[in-house]
């Protein structure tokens, strides 16, 4: 749209031969640079198609990284993306049973309203902490619940 518009409102005679190369130009200057700038995907992407990017995303982390294989199925999954700027919580079907969803919710709430305060890491560590406080009265750690998933992060980039 921007070199559509350069092209328009320029005050130099161009020829129409060459707006549709300029415009694809445009488009794929566009297209690098939202790919390779986060901060423009963001822009030009509503909250809504974020939020179930992000929802889809931890879903499919859920399974891929085998949470919910755990003997009890008592596997919760802390996903955050960095594109979408959004955190989501999934608990396997035993977690959902006893711990009150409402708890996940107010974890998620307090993450997102204290943005700027802390830094991503601490923020994260602070969910997780909440987390693992909200299932342990549940959930306690035992030889017959023994703790099968690494406690550790797992980063990737897609």
């Amino acid at each position: 749209m921007a070199a559509l518009a350069l092209i328009l409102y320029t005050p130099w005679q161009i020829s129409t031969l060459v707006i549709i190369p300029d415009v694809l130009v445009g488009l794929v200057i566009g297209y690098a640079l939202s790919w390779w700038v986060p901060g423009i995907r963001r822009l030009v992407t509503t909250a809504p198609r974020r939020a179930a990017q992000v929802r889809a995303a931890a879903k499919q982390a859920f399974f891929d990284q085998a949470v919910s294989a755990t003997r009890g199925r008592t596997g919760i999954l802390v996903y955050y993306s960095d594109l979408e700027r959004s955190l989501s919580i999934l608990a396997d079907l035993p977690v959902q049973g006893k711990v009150p969803g409402h708890r996940f919710n107010e974890i998620l709430d307090r993450f997102q309203r204290c943005g700027g305060d802390l830094p991503l890491v601490a923020r994260l560590s602070r969910v997780i902490a909440e987390v693992k406080d909200a299932v342990k009265a549940e959930f306690p750690p035992s030889a017959s619940n023994p703790n099968e998933l690494p406690d550790r992060p797992r980063i990737e980039q897609v």
